[in-house]
């Protein structure tokens, strides 16, 4: 979904790394002009794709404590980092090095929520079909098979599991 909302306001590149590949192989079959990156050494191929810029706006949309912590590493000077996913209670804190926040000069934001009018511009795109998220759609399961919806989902199986009440 954020990837859509990047393209949608007209964002030039947009890199997607996630440690499930049939997840990044889903969304580049639905987005096949995303860049999509994993492995070791995801500095040095976000720098290779950025021409040693770097990132403008991060997402971290998992609750990876690592993913927050390497996502400083990514980032261009006077870059955007929003954690979008919490953490778990046992994993909740974060290294983060000050240096790289001070010196490129970053802004670091959380989000949990969103404001009614934020929720009114996004029924707006969604109906207009500016954010195609019936694509998003891998799995539909009927109520009886619901625990396997919730295994699958729990286990980042597809990207969204929806239970239909038929």
């Amino acid at each position: 979904m954020h990837t859509m909302l990047a393209f949608n306001k007209g964002a030039g590149q947009v890199i997607l790394t996630d440690h499930h590949e049939n997840r990044m192989e889903a969304v580049k079959k639905i987005l096949p002009q995303l860049t999509i990156l994993s492995g070791e050494n995801l500095a040095d191929k976000i720098a290779e794709k950025t021409q040693g810029k770097g990132i403008d706006l991060c997402i971290v949309a998992a609750p990876s404590s690592q993913a927050q912590t390497e996502s400083m590493y990514y980032m261009a000077t006077n870059g955007r980092l929003l954690f979008f996913g919490g953490l778990p209670k046992n994993r909740e804190n974060v290294a983060i090095n000050t240096n790289i926040l001070h010196y490129k000069q970053l802004r670091i934001f959380g989000c949990t929520r969103a404001s009614l009018s934020s929720y009114r511009n996004s029924e707006k795109l969604i109906a207009s079909g500016q954010v195609p998220i019936e694509r998003l759609i891998t799995n539909k399961y009927p109520i009886e098979e619901f625990k396997q919806a919730l295994e699958n989902a729990e286990k980042s199986i597809g990207l969204k599991n929806v239970i239909t009440f038929d």
